[in-house]
């Protein structure tokens, strides 16, 4: 296949990822209640968002795959790839300390709710970037590159299992 081919390849199936995300929250929201949605629309609006982003993201794997399996003879590139992401899940322990000390505060203690929910908005992002650097390691050609996602990867396993059993611990009680 040709180099057209495969940038048409690729990029037919990221279409084909956001028309089936779109499918998707279109039959999730006919699934809905109306009365719910009026009530709090922002919110129903954001959870749809989200939903669409996560379905995308899932069917967006298998052109990804194609891309990376693509590119995987430049050296250049996953070079670069394994730098910035290991430069990205640094940030993931930084996150999980902030979270930490936040939860450590006092309730009405405003800095805490400030350093806390910092913390948050960068454990939102861990488990889709724990996916991707671990699908980007599946693909890397070289071990010093592979090394690298496997270690960015474990980073942002780490920040998504302390999340979760944070969150887990603050239900119980």
């Amino acid at each position: 296949m040709k180099g057209l081919g495969k940038v048409v390849l690729v990029l037919g199936g990221y279409v084909v990822a956001l028309a089936v995300a779109a499918v998707a929250v279109a039959l999730w929201h006919e699934q809905t209640s109306r009365a719910d949605p009026q009530a709090s629309a922002g919110m129903y609006a954001f959870g749809e968002f989200l939903f669409f982003f996560q379905v995308f993201g899932l069917m967006a794997l298998v052109p990804t795959g194609f891309g990376l399996y693509f590119l995987r003879p430049f050296e250049r590139f996953w070079t670069a790839l394994s730098v910035a992401s290991l430069a990205i899940a640094a940030t993931s322990p930084v996150a999980v300390l902030l979270v930490a000390l936040g939860r450590a505060a006092r309730v009405e203690s405003g800095l805490g709710t400030i350093v806390g929910g910092f913390g948050i908005l960068r454990l939102i992002p861990a488990p889709g970037l724990t996916v991707a650097f671990a699908v980007f390691a599946a693909f890397a050609p070289g071990r010093r590159p592979r090394r690298a996602l496997l270690v960015a990867t474990g980073l942002e396993a780490v920040a998504c299992v302390y999340d979760v059993v944070g969150m887990l611990m603050m239900r119980g009680s």
